[in-house]
């Protein structure tokens, strides 16, 4: 039996250039440390509850629509990472509905984590960062990102 390798979580988000710049660093830290790497997306699951509201709140829904709709997501999330990054193993990648903190943390514990790289706009801390920073079950690596628009 193998032993295997501590894990570096690059938790991704699909905003241009924020990608990429997370996982060439998340890249380069599990190269320099000799540690696997597993891209993660998130899918935050708020995103299936307003479209899924009318003028009376929450309105009925299929659990099967649900789930086609989580799928469909999922899917199409996946796809625009392997093409962004060619680079990257996709058996690597995994893409999943969750709470983003939530889901970052659970993966962390289960791969055994020992560093998660987040990326961040360089003048403002973010919801993710800074909820991990303080909740995580291993180190944080923040990568320092342009904020959008500006170069």
């Amino acid at each position: 039996m193998s032993e295997q390798k501590p894990a570096i979580i690059a938790a991704i988000d699909l905003k241009p250039h924020r990608m990429e710049e997370i996982a060439l660093q998340s890249d380069a830290l599990a190269d320099k440390l000799e540690m696997d790497l597993r891209i993660i997306h998130v899918v935050d699951e708020a995103e299936f509850v307003l479209p899924l509201t009318n003028d009376m709140g929450l309105a009925p829904v299929e659990l099967d629509t649900l789930e086609e709709l989580q799928k469909n997501a999922v899917e199409s999330a996946r796809k625009e990472i392997v093409a962004r990054l060619p680079g990257a193993d996709p058996q690597l990648i995994e893409v999943f509905v969750d709470i983003p903190t939530e889901g970052i943390k659970r993966r962390a514990e289960e791969l055994g984590a020992e560093i998660i790289v987040v990326g961040q706009p360089r003048h403002l801390f973010g919801s993710v960062s800074k909820h991990l920073a303080r909740h995580a079950p291993c180190d944080i690596y923040i990568v320092r990102l342009e904020e959008e628009g500006k170069d």
